[in-house]
């Protein structure tokens, strides 16, 4: 991959759909909010986001089996 930007600093917003993943920078929780709902919610947007379960796995940085228990234990499908 070869990434020209007309500025000294490349920024997320800057890289490709693909690589930049899931809009991570924009996924915001309040202070406070229960791990398993946030958890949940990355996952159900991250599987929007993406066109197969196996890209939702590899942006998320997790096994395929483990993000088709948390699929299955979230009833996210």
């Amino acid at each position: 991959l070869t990434l020209m930007v007309p500025k000294q600093i490349i920024d997320a917003e800057d890289l490709p759909p693909n690589i930049r993943g899931a809009e991570a920078a924009e996924i915001r929780f309040p202070l406070g909010v229960r791990m398993d709902v946030a958890e949940r919610e990355i996952i159900r947007r991250t599987l929007e986001t993406t066109p197969t379960i196996k890209e939702a796995a590899k942006v998320l940085g997790i096994g395929l089996r483990t993000l088709h228990t948390k699929i299955r234990n979230y009833k996210l499908r």
